[in-house]
């Protein structure tokens, strides 16, 4: 995920476009689906949240220093974390059948 990222290989939705929103949402969302099924209690799930998001911001800095004219995209990480807690919702919901 960081490496297509950060060496844009990849074509990417237009930035600030519903469908780059939604790509966010869903890589991070995915991530979530695969690292929360692994955590046994809810202060991992936090420790894992809080690590997901981390990485996204990380992303978001790294790619602000390697290209000179990008900015550092908040509303990236947001619509990370979204994913993120759509994630969460779906692993809960899981838990619970």
């Amino acid at each position: 995920m960081g490496y297509f990222s950060l060496r844009r290989l990849v074509p990417h939705a237009r930035v600030g476009t519903t469908a780059h929103r939604i790509e966010h949402a869903a890589a991070f969302g995915l991530l979530g689906l695969l690292v929360l099924p692994l955590c046994r209690n809810r202060i991992q799930e936090w420790a894992a949240a809080v690590g997901i998001v981390s990485l996204a911001a990380a992303m978001e800095l790294a790619q602000h220093l390697v290209f000179p004219r990008t900015v550092f995209e908040w509303w990236d990480v947001r619509d990370d974390a979204i994913g993120l807690v759509f994630a969460w919702l779906i692993v809960r919901s899981w838990h619970r059948l």
